[in-house]
């Protein structure tokens, strides 16, 4: 499932798609980091920024709602995304929640209804874990109408095609013109406005 998924999933108390036996609580639950971003071939070699922070805290809501389940998190790197980061990871690594350096490279649903996930560690060799539930932190991309909205508002796209203002007086904020939080966005959008004010 997406990250969005598993947040809606946390919302209804229940960890498991509709296609399963909702009476069941998972008991294996993997977060994997930076999909579809940090990938040069894909164009979208750069972080999404906001991913590592809402992965974690699922991660630490699952682990204080279900103590003897067990989190993975799969990670290239984590984003440092705040001054209490490091306590932060330090209590969920307290919790039981396991971090784990490696790319996944494959996600297959075995027999009996698991996932199976290969991983490339840092070595380069592969290993592959078993889990109930797989939460997909999917990089930010632009829009799909990013190229029509470029050529309505005469704006520039930049090389992984996030929109730039090409003339004077017209405007780009938040996720337009690169991946960011909430807080960001909202400050992007401030600093836009500002300037049209003046």
């Amino acid at each position: 499932m997406t990250g969005l998924e598993a947040e809606q999933a946390l919302t209804c108390q229940t960890w498991l798609p509709s296609s399963m036996d909702e009476s069941v609580p998972a008991r294996s639950v993997a977060f994997v980091q930076c999909v579809g971003s940090r990938d040069p071939s894909l164009k979208r070699n750069f972080c999404s920024s906001v991913c590592c922070a809402y992965a974690l805290r699922m991660a630490r809501l699952l682990k204080s709602r279900d103590p003897g389940s067990e989190v993975t998190v799969y990670f290239i790197d984590i984003q440092n995304f705040d001054k209490v980061f490091t306590p932060f990871r330090s209590e969920l690594e307290r919790m039981g929640v396991r971090f784990i350096r490696g790319i996944p490279a494959l996600v297959t649903r075995m027999s009996d209804g698991r996932l199976s996930v290969s991983i490339e560690d840092a070595a380069g060799h592969y290993v592959s874990a078993k889990h109930d539930i797989v939460v997909l932190s999917t990089g930010i991309a632009p829009s799909e109408d990013a190229a029509r909205l470029a050529d309505l508002f005469a704006l520039e796209r930049d090389e992984a095609g996030f929109l730039r203002p090409k003339k004077a007086g017209v405007h780009v904020a938040g996720t337009c013109e690169e991946p960011r939080g909430i807080l960001e966005s909202i400050s992007s959008a401030r600093a836009a406005a500002l300037e049209m004010a003046r």
